[in-house]
């Protein structure tokens, strides 16, 4: 199993410097992919549902008081091939979208609106989001066949956009 500092690395190595709210987000959407593709977590570290969206509380340490981060110290040699792959993934379908795309995306999904249950919009909270919880909801995303097939596309057009993804998909 991964460790979430050498998913964090993976993505700013293949992204560059990023905000911290859109590295929290990536990082999320990786575990997502990996729980979804191979029933099984990318990483062990809790992620909690907070006001700005899921955010990891252990890769959070390594970056606060930062709006830019450009390493966390991870290795991302360390990931196994399927993991590499799930952030490759999430990077292609999210990694385009700015920060303030990506918290709203967030807010939208159940994984962590469930877990915001009886808090105020932008109220803190530590809840934590379940793997069992985002693995229901992403196997229903990334395990759809019309998302099969922009998951081929993807992978076969480097040259594929996220957004000509989306459209392609939500005609």
């Amino acid at each position: 199993m991964a460790d979430v500092l050498d998913v964090a690395e993976q993505i700013l190595i293949t992204k560059g410097p990023t905000d911290t709210y859109s590295l929290q987000k990536l990082v999320y959407y990786s575990h997502a992919y990996h729980l979804a593709k191979f029933q099984r977590p990318l990483f062990s570290d809790e992620i909690q549902a907070w006001a700005n969206g899921p955010a990891v509380p252990t890769l959070f340490q390594t970056h606060r008081g930062s709006f830019r981060v450009s390493s966390v110290g991870g290795n991302p040699s360390r990931l196994e091939p399927s993991e590499s792959e799930s952030v490759n993934m999430a990077l292609r379908f999210y990694g385009d979208h700015d920060s303030t795309w990506l918290v709203s995306q967030t807010h939208t999904e159940a994984p962590w609106i469930d877990a915001r249950q009886g808090l105020d919009p932008g109220a803190r909270g530590s809840s934590p989001i379940s793997d069992e919880a985002i693995a229901k909801y992403f196997d229903q995303i990334f395990n759809d066949p019309e998302i099969d097939e922009a998951l081929a596309d993807a992978e076969s057009d480097p040259g594929v956009t996220v957004g000509q993804l989306y459209a392609r998909y939500k005609q």
